[in-house]
């Protein structure tokens, strides 16, 4: 009769630890939950990527606007003169030599010599395209399967006894971090 009382109590004991071992795993999962819901409400479930596209244009500037003249040097050119009295002459010719500047707010460009001027000119605009897209965050899944390392309850000849654990299994994600 005392082995019977005994293995009830085992028993009795037993369940208790399980009971308790399920009500720890239970208080555990609702703070996992309340802690997921808080840091989801803080931060909104979307995920932001950004694109950015570089585009060169090419403008083209037929005429450019005249902005400054500045004489900044003088040439002496000889020039050849045909005169009836003499047959060849030479005379020296003072001729002024300019940096003109062109330019508006897409552009500068300067240009030197006798009389420069400027035909045309290209410039390569660099534009840039950033693109946000806004996707809704998915939800981290929860089950898994992989390695495992704990503590559980074996049975051995009839008996049941805790013990650790190591092994693989399916686990279910309580908290992330």
């Amino acid at each position: 009769m005392q082995n019977q009382e005994e293995s009830l109590l085992y028993g009795l004991r037993l369940i208790t630890r399980v009971l308790g071992v399920l009500l720890l795993f239970n208080i555990v999962n609702g703070v996992g939950t309340v802690v997921n819901e808080y840091k989801n409400s803080r931060h909104p479930n979307v995920e932001v990527q950004v694109d950015t596209t570089v585009i060169h244009d090419t403008i083209y500037i037929d005429k450019p606007v005249l902005q400054k003249v500045a004489v900044t040097d003088t040439l002496r050119l000889p020039v050849l003169t045909r005169d009836t009295l003499m047959l060849h002459d030479t005379v020296l010719v003072h001729l002024p030599k300019e940096q003109r500047q062109y330019g508006d707010p897409r552009y500068t460009a300067w240009v030197s010599g006798y009389r420069p001027q400027l035909d045309s000119i290209q410039i390569y605009q660099r534009t840039e395209y950033i693109t946000k897209e806004i996707a809704p965050h998915q939800k981290p899944k929860r089950w898994g399967m992989g390695l495992q390392a704990g503590y559980g309850v074996s049975l051995h000849n009839g008996q049941v006894f805790p013990t650790t654990y190591i092994g693989v299994g399916l686990s279910y994600s309580i908290i992330n971090w």
